[in-house]
């Protein structure tokens, strides 16, 4: 009996845990021991290396000796591209949102630079890891979160593009939303996974300066709620009853669309279903032949886009 209110109350907590902070850690690569979601290009010259930084000051592991760190004992060298790849295979991240974050220090000339890009089709094609929710708020797929100093204990934003020396090690975070693939007019279908790549630039110049070092990439998805800041206005803009869905629906929109059109998504990204020449503030709705599962309806009147929401479809 002790025994299982003791699993009671520990489920309990872990599920009071998961509900106040939004998300489940997917995922940590702490570079302590072997992992095969860590690709490190094979081209010669290429300067990425795990195991245990011996500079004065690139040294050692934030959280163990190890980490990932554009060569272990030696400055980085000119005229050089280098890269990784992080791989994230896992369903629960392709719907809604999800957050990236890692632990870095970095001692860069100015005219040096590391970036970070993401691929949705298996490494076919990159798009940079930018803020996008300065240039569309409501259709954002990437936005950055924060930097936080360990040393000053405080917190600041940059643009991503890495360069400079840092102050200690510096945690980063960025979010994005896996179905919201490239931007508002592409949506990029059957993506293998979701790559994440870290790359380093240097010029002609040698500036014996020490490179990047990188440690506990952490990755956790909201898989429950479905939802984020980013959504919340789209997702006032139409309301679905009944939803999850098993025959049929119908779509409230809090504004009347003149030549409106009906997109679904399913949770790979793919388009599933549309309908035009819709008018009203109603439209019904019918899954007809689709698989149950998780989808996003995406409505727009005259090529602009106005209301999205997450429907769940069961039969």
């Amino acid at each position: 009996m002790i025994k299982l209110l003791q699993m009671v109350l520990i489920f309990g907590f872990l599920a009071f845990y998961t509900l106040a902070n939004g998300q489940n850690t997917y995922d940590t690569i702490t570079f302590e021991t072997p992992t095969n979601k860590i690709i490190i290009d094979t081209t010669a010259g290429n300067l990425w290396q795990i195991g245990t930084a011996q500079k004065e000051f690139l040294n050692t592991g934030h959280d163990g000796p190890n980490s990932i760190v554009t060569d272990t004992i030696s400055a980085y060298t000119v005229n050089n591209n280098s890269s990784f790849i992080y791989v994230i295979r896992n369903p629960y991240t392709q719907g809604c949102e999800t957050t990236l974050q890692f632990w870095h220090k970095y001692d860069i000339d100015s005219l040096d630079y590391g970036e970070i890009e993401a691929s949705y089709d298996g490494g076919n094609s990159w798009v940079p890891v930018s803020d996008t929710s300065g240039v569309d708020p409501y259709w954002s797929y990437f936005w950055w979160d924060m930097d936080f100093h360990e040393v000053a204990q405080n917190y600041t934003w940059h643009n991503l593009r890495i360069t400079g020396t840092s102050d200690g090690w510096i945690m980063s975070k960025f979010n994005w939303q896996w179905w919201m693939a490239v931007d508002r007019d592409t949506i990029i279908a059957n993506p293998d996974s979701l790559m994440i790549k870290f790359s380093f630039h240097s010029d002609s110049d040698f500036d014996n300066k020490e490179g990047w070092m990188i440690d506990q990439i952490w990755v956790a998805a909201e898989y429950e709620g479905c939802g984020s800041a980013k959504n919340y206005e789209l997702e006032e803009n139409m309301e679905i009853y009944p939803n999850p869905v098993t025959t049929s629906t119908v779509i409230h929109l809090k504004k009347s669309v003149k030549n409106g059109s009906l997109s679904l998504f399913n949770s790979f990204g793919q388009e599933v279903m549309t309908l035009s020449e819709l008018s009203g503030n109603e439209i019904y709705f019918s899954p007809d032949n689709l698989k149950s599962g998780i989808y996003i309806i995406r409505i727009t009147d005259n090529g602009q886009f106005i209301a999205s929401h997450r429907i769940v479809i069961t039969k």
